[in-house]
């Protein structure tokens, strides 16, 4: 696979400190989160549709920036529409899985959505770890993405060359290389009961034994809302984002029922309280402010979905709190899964490949 590796200047922080367009057909390696690659895609001068794997990380753009349009639930067709024949620079952002119901807007509206629009995949690495559980969409992201003159698959945490999809393993990958990135020291905390030291340091924060405010990454509503009837949190003293999933089939509650009516789900934009609680909706793309902010990433074995990959979300989750002055200090709580004595690629994957021949026969 071809690869150019592109110098950033010592002194830049940004990269729109040395480059006004994202480079085009290509796999872009933007280095490290936080350095506004998508700032730049709603800058410019280009007609630009992103493509954005959450709608959380949507409305966190949205918020900052007057010139985006973002298409989700509650947004009609008719603004769409409004918005395509009225804006001289065009920028929409939408979630993969609407991504094939814009283009054919688009096209109903006299629209060439491939040559007239730029299209930013925003978190590739997304679409390979969803693949399975989001398939048609991932699909179809693939499939149209394809077709457009010019596209940008970007983010901070590529997959290695051997597991890149077969629809992208064609493309160049060009990489950014900084020479200012700071090591982030990432403290384990093991305990079999990751509920307990959550509460615990919850408590430490609100009796003032510790300095700043707490910010606990943990895929699990479930988890939040035990953490927070556990300690005894008031609803003025805690923020949580998650998925706002107001339709659900028969007999499933939303998140919002499952928190309680007093503990209302929260924007990313939305004032920071003394504890923070984040699912995945944040993990990726979505910037959190907080100076004091301190980042604590909670994986429960007992909870499969709340085990994060190191080499992706946890890279994602280390620079997401923006401003803080202890972003090179995250703290991971974690119980031990089956997996801990396999420590290489290689002997996972000979366990894995092994797991599979023995569930073949």
């Amino acid at each position: 696979m071809e690869k150019e590796i592109i110098q950033a200047p010592k002194t830049a922080a940004y990269l729109a400190d040395f480059m006004t367009e994202l480079p085009v057909n290509c796999l872009f390696d933007k280095g490290r989160t936080g350095c506004g690659g998508t700032t730049i895609a709603i800058k410019n001068k280009l007609d630009t549709i992103i493509a954005m794997p959450y709608v959380n990380v949507i409305k966190n753009k949205e918020e900052q920036h007057d010139n985006l349009l973002g298409i989700y639930q509650g947004v009609t067709e008719d603004e769409i529409i409004d918005y395509l024949h009225t804006q001289q620079i065009k920028k929409i952002a939408v979630t993969y899985d609407k991504l094939e119901y814009l283009i054919e807007l688009l096209e109903e509206q006299g629209f060439n959505p491939y040559k007239d629009f730029h299209l930013l995949v925003d978190e590739w690495h997304i679409l390979f770890n969803s693949y399975a559980f989001r398939n048609e969409a991932v699909k179809k992201v693939l499939s149209h993405s394809r077709k457009f003159e010019q596209v940008i698959y970007m983010t901070a945490t590529p997959i290695e060359e051997e597991f890149i999809l077969e629809e992208l393993n064609d493309l160049p990958v060009k990489e950014i290389a900084w020479s200012n990135t700071a090591i982030v020291d990432i403290k384990p905390i093991i305990t079999d009961r990751p509920i307990n030291k959550v509460c615990e340091l919850i408590y430490m924060a609100i009796d003032g034994k510790m300095f700043g405010n707490l910010h606990f990454f943990v895929n699990s509503v479930e988890f939040i809302s035990d953490a927070i009837q556990k300690a005894g949190l008031l609803p003025e003293q805690v923020r949580i984002i998650c998925s706002d999933n107001k339709i659900l089939g028969r007999g499933r509650k939303t998140n919002q029922k499952k928190l309680g009516d007093n503990y209302k789900i929260a924007s990313s934009l939305d004032e920071v309280k003394p504890i923070n609680f984040y699912t995945a909706t944040c993990f990726e793309g979505v910037d959190l402010y907080d100076e004091n902010g301190r980042t604590y990433i909670v994986s429960d074995k007992n909870k499969s979905h709340t085990l994060l990959d190191i080499s992706t979300l946890v890279v994602q989750i280390c620079g997401r709190i923006r401003n803080s002055k202890y972003k090179t200090e995250v703290h991971h709580i974690y119980s031990e899964t089956r997996y801990k004595n396999y420590i290489s690629l290689e002997e996972f994957k000979a366990h894995s490949e092994k797991q599979i021949q023995e569930t073949k026969e």
